[in-house]
């Protein structure tokens, strides 16, 4: 009999070189952390880090079950996001684990979105050189994707994730019963996670998202806990194949994600939720794929009505140009001038601004890594050009990187002061 056979709930075994640990989904599992905590022969007290929004209820519920196993517990809640993931509230954990002497054979039980997970991952991992952890997602998103893989970070001011390490959990417990309280646009966020894993390796799973879409949205039945059961299969099964990325199916996983983190880097990190990030970087990806010759328009069109039945509003939040798009959106606005807002001539400045559209643009161009290297990459035989509208009063960051954001030129000077180049 497998293991999956004798729990239902068990959805994968995740195999890495730290160890292997199970990922337990289903309903009111939380009950059960305690137990299975014990399961894997973990000893000591244990530290739960939980977002401040699952206080206090939930956080009671997970500390009685660890209590229940046998686990003297300590709890630290933080109201925490995407700006605050960050050296400042690394301290703040670090200090509250060294007030009560946490010491190597303790755990530290993260509970919260993905950003709780990345953050407490990342402080076990270094905390006297490492102590256990494990992941409590309560966020759509944490639960198929980030909780799973032992990814871990904090972001710097340069970019997202800069400071991390690979640390896998030894326990992933997944309580569809915190899903409920989600506000509508983070489970579509969520969700777009999951449709991911279906597109890029079970056509069965993205028919199930198509055909149950309103069940999904509402949680209703099983069927929606088979579908996160399924992804968290799938994602497990690729990181057991390829811990550290070092391979080629691992970057399967980041369908989407190339643009979707330049597009939460311009906006700030707190403007567009990750899921929602990445859906665009899946819908330009496509759009990319479709011009290039490399899918049907079709599939464009399938992924595009799968996002809209999730509720995710990525052509109303953020629109997606194609280059065509864009040169008419030029002659449209060419007599048009808009204070400030835009670069200009240095032989027209101080006489007036150059036509720029109200809401500001930044065309993304693929570029090669090598710092030295200023030509676009060429793919199918021709640079490639794509163009993302981002919010109006965000500057991008220039630095050398394989992805550059560039303003959309104001004219056609080259020595325009709307042309970053460095």
């Amino acid at each position: 009999m497998t293991d999956q056979q004798q729990d239902p709930n068990l959805a994968t075994i995740v195999h890495t070189s730290q160890g292997n640990y199970p990922v337990i989904v289903g309903r009111d599992v939380i009950d059960d952390l305690g137990l299975e905590l014990q399961k894997t022969g973990q000893q000591g007290r244990a530290f739960i880090v939980a977002d401040e929004v699952m206080f206090s209820n939930p956080v009671r519920r997970t500390q009685e079950a660890l209590e229940r196993g046998g686990y003297e517990t300590h709890v630290l809640a933080m109201e925490i996001g995407e700006s605050s993931k960050n050296i400042a509230t690394l301290e703040v954990v670090y200090s509250w684990l060294a007030d009560r002497r946490a010491e190597r054979g303790d755990v530290v039980v993260a509970m919260g979105g993905g950003v709780i997970g990345d953050l407490v991952g990342f402080v076990a991992a270094t905390w006297l050189r490492g102590v256990s952890v494990v992941q409590v997602p309560t966020s759509l998103t944490a639960m198929v994707d980030s909780s799973i893989g032992g990814k871990t970070g904090v972001n710097l001011p340069q970019g997202k994730n800069l400071l991390g390490a690979f640390h896998q959990p030894k326990l992933v417990v997944q309580d569809i019963v915190h899903l409920e309280t989600l506000p509508p646009r983070e489970m579509a966020a969520g969700w777009a996670e999951a449709v991911k894993h279906g597109l890029i390796l079970d056509a069965d799973l993205l028919d199930t998202f198509e055909r149950l879409a309103p069940q999904m949205v509402a949680l209703e039945g099983d069927s929606p806990v088979e579908a996160i059961r399924r992804s968290v299969a799938i994602k497990g099964d690729i990181v057991s194949a390829d811990e550290f990325e070092t391979g080629d199916r691992r970057v399967l996983l980041n369908y989407g994600h190339t643009i979707g983190h330049a597009i939460e880097a311009v906006s700030g990190y707190g403007q567009y939720l990750h899921g929602e990030a990445v859906a665009i970087g899946m819908m330009a990806a496509a759009g990319i794929a479709s011009r290039l010759g490399m899918i049907d328009a079709e599939l464009v069109e399938r992924l595009e009505k799968t996002f809209a039945s999730k509720a995710t509003t990525c052509r109303q939040r953020l629109k997606i140009w194609t280059p065509r798009q864009l040169s008419m959106q030029r002659k449209a606005t060419r007599n048009h001038v808009v204070g400030q807002s835009g670069g200009c001539c240095s032989k027209a400045r101080g006489r007036r601004q150059h036509a720029v559209t109200s809401q500001r643009m930044w065309l993304l161009r693929p570029f090669r890594t090598c710092s030295t290297s200023r030509a676009p990459l060429s793919l199918g035989g021709r640079p490639t050009h794509w163009l993302v509208a981002a919010s109006p009063g965000h500057q991008p960051r220039p630095e050398r990187c394989s992805i550059r954001l560039f303003p959309r030129p104001c004219c056609s000077s080259r020595r325009c002061s709307g042309h970053l180049r460095h």
